[in-house]
């Protein structure tokens, strides 16, 4: 064995020593400081006794002065020669250890400041909604929730995501000018490590919104895989609370939905791949529906709400109800912990149930005691259209297209069809069609390989001859959002082209594209096609509104589901005679006598459309027939 000198025995202590505290290093030089004044007052008495007077105190003051002061030695007058290289000598390692406690003052600052910009202090906020994680959803969660806490003096929003905390809240200033009430943290850590979780106070959280890994280089299973683990670790934390938490997460694999729902009712589910692919399947059938969902979805106007009953309308028909309330349109009734949408007209309203409505944010309830209006001769309205056969183009390949098949052929007629028109390699989409999307009753499908980016090819399918066209988001050929956006911005400029040259054909052929980032949809609107679903902006939007309110995830998870009530826009002739004036409870009551709600119309004028939603029931307008409806029907 190697024998250990002095020097590296102290060598190694001294190392030791300086790496375990943070503080040993200003310690050092306090000691060393001490050192150098007690020898210093040994050498002033010894070589200038006189100058001190013998005194041991006297002795050390001057050396302590001369060590921290450097001008101190030209306050001396005739010092002795001895006093005064003594005072010299202290003075030059007064200088040095003075430059280097400064140095490494201004090094501790720097290291704390640069501490404090890595974002991981802990978060002494109590009741603010923790985001975990970051996407391109992130900047539309946060201005909504902004929207949400405007009628709150303080309202809090964390986020925390394991990436540079300076990053962070750079590109959120970037997009977001006004935060209004909200405050906006951010910490940077592994949202799976317990003591990040710590770190952001969950246990004090109103709310905790997990959302999912947007990036096309990673798959649906390994999104769905992390956010599992964070939920794990949020649950099973050695230090969590007693009460319940309200979790707000993002799944994008159907197949994952069961194990989620294993994890209790803390957790509420988005299905966000479903949830778009609905919209998708239900805007290429009518045009302008992601508009309305974008005003049903924002805290921007009217919203839904679950509130008590008021004790004027306890005992009341359901029907009666409606129109009792002055402003707020009543759309079901929650009984038994279970919602119900539009029930019969003739359903008791109990007083322990609770009534779902459309209304402002913050408005108080306004009760009336209105008698119904009077229908309209039903037999002068107009009737649905039959069911035809329909035709649909679809552009590029997604990780949801089976899904999208599937939901599309729930809602078409019987001998419709479906043209897949993609990049990806023929083999493999047959075999995926066959295999996956599997035997349809209503919807054919047929499969052809083509670039949708050279004009040369698109005109070969005859695009013309659909009678609606989507395009998706091809997240799988691109490993970015806006690669994939770039692609669909050229489809659409190509098509315009096309459309320009069948002028009328244009009005016949519904065209929609899925676009991902928002400041992308600004671009798209050159190509002036029919509908835009900003699939990342409405998903944060849904995102939102069950972080105020988990509630309403039931509604949602009824709006996009083919079995249950839907949003549809439907021509107003349904409802009113054309060109007679009405009022909003007329065409409520009418609505209700064909089995539909109505939230709102939208009157279309030379400018642009005009979204009207839950109107003022004495409220009249003119009835035109270019007027749609916006209903909840099955």
């Amino acid at each position: 064995m190697k024998k250990i000198t002095l020097k590296e025995r102290v060598s190694y202590y001294l190392d030791d020593f300086f790496s375990r505290n943070p503080y040993s290093q200003i310690i050092g030089l306090v000691v060393l400081s001490v050192i150098i004044i007690l020898f210093g007052a040994v050498g002033i008495r010894i070589l200038a006794d006189a100058k001190v007077n013998g005194s041991a105190s006297r002795a050390i003051w001057y050396a302590f002065t001369h060590l921290i002061d450097p001008g101190a030695i030209a306050s001396h007058e005739n010092p002795p020669l001895g006093f005064l290289f003594v005072v010299f000598f202290i003075t030059l390692l007064g200088i040095l250890l003075m430059s280097l406690l400064i140095g490494l003052l201004t090094s501790q600052i720097e290291s704390r400041i640069s501490e404090l910009k890595k974002g991981k202090t802990f978060v002494i906020e109590s009741n603010h909604t923790l985001i975990i994680g970051w996407n391109n959803k992130i900047f539309t969660i946060v201005e909504e929730l902004i929207r949400a806490n405007e009628n709150q003096a303080s309202a809090k929003i964390v986020i925390l995501a394991d990436e540079d905390k300076e990053t962070m809240e750079d590109a959120v200033k970037l997009k977001i000018d006004d935060f209004k009430t909200t405050k906006v943290i951010f910490r940077s850590g592994d949202p799976i490590d317990l003591a990040s979780l710590e770190m952001v106070n969950f246990n004090e959280t109103k709310a905790i919104l997990i959302i999912g890994d947007e990036e096309s280089n990673r798959s649906a299973l390994d999104s769905d895989t992390r956010n599992l683990k964070v939920i794990m670790a949020i649950l099973n934390h050695p230090n969590r609370r007693t009460e319940p938490f309200q979790i707000i997460v993002e799944v994008q694999n159907e197949e994952n939905i069961q194990l989620f729902e294993t994890l209790g009712k803390e957790v509420e589910i988005v299905f966000s791949c479903g949830i778009i692919s609905r919209i998708v399947v239900q805007t290429a059938r009518q045009s302008g529906l992601s508009l309305i969902y974008e005003h049903l979805l924002s805290f921007e106007g009217s919203e839904f709400y679950f509130v008590d009953v008021p004790k004027e309308l306890s005992g009341k028909t359901y029907y009666s109800a409606m129109f009792a309330i002055d402003n707020g349109t009543l759309i079901g009734l929650v009984r038994n912990g279970k919602h119900k949408l539009n029930p019969p007209d003739e359903e008791i309203i109990r007083g322990d149930d609770r009534i779902i409505i459309m209304m402002e944010d913050d408005y108080p309830l306004k009760i009336s005691y209105k008698s119904p209006p009077v229908l309209p001769d039903e037999s002068k309205l107009s009737v649905d259209d039959a069911h035809i056969p329909e035709r649909f183009l679809l552009v590029n390949w997604s990780r949801e297209i089976a899904f999208i098949l599937q939901q599309l052929d729930q809602y078409v007629s019987k001998g419709s069809s479906c043209l897949i028109f993609s990049e990806q390699e023929e083999e493999f989409a047959n075999k995926y069609i066959k295999e996956v999307v599997g035997d349809l009753n209503n919807l054919n499908i047929e499969y052809k390989k083509g670039s949708p980016i050279r004009k040369k090819e698109l005109l070969n399918i005859d695009p013309i001859s659909f009678t609606s066209i989507i395009i998706l988001s091809d997240q799988l050929l691109y490993d970015n959002l806006e690669s994939s956006d770039a692609k669909t911005l050229i489809v659409l400029l190509i098509l315009r082209e096309i459309m320009q040259q069948y002028p009328e054909r244009r009005s016949e052929v519904n065209i929609s594209s899925e676009i991902l980032s928002i400041k992308n949809k600004e671009l798209a609107t050159i190509s002036a096609i029919n509908d835009f679903i900003v699939s990342n902006k409405l998903i944060s939007m849904i995102f939102s509104q069950i972080s105020e309110n988990r509630s309403i995830n039931q509604i949602f998870r009824e709006l996009f589901n083919p079995e249950g009530y839907e949003i549809y826009l439907k021509p107003v002739s349904y409802y009113l005679p054309i060109n007679k004036t009405a009022t909003f409870a007329e065409l409520i009551a009418s609505a209700k006598r064909r089995g539909d709600v109505a939230l709102g119309i939208i009157q279309n004028t030379r400018k642009e459309n005009n979204i009207r939603i839950n109107l003022n029931k004495d409220e009249k307008f003119i009835v035109k027939d270019e007027d749609k409806v916006i209903a909840l029907s099955e």
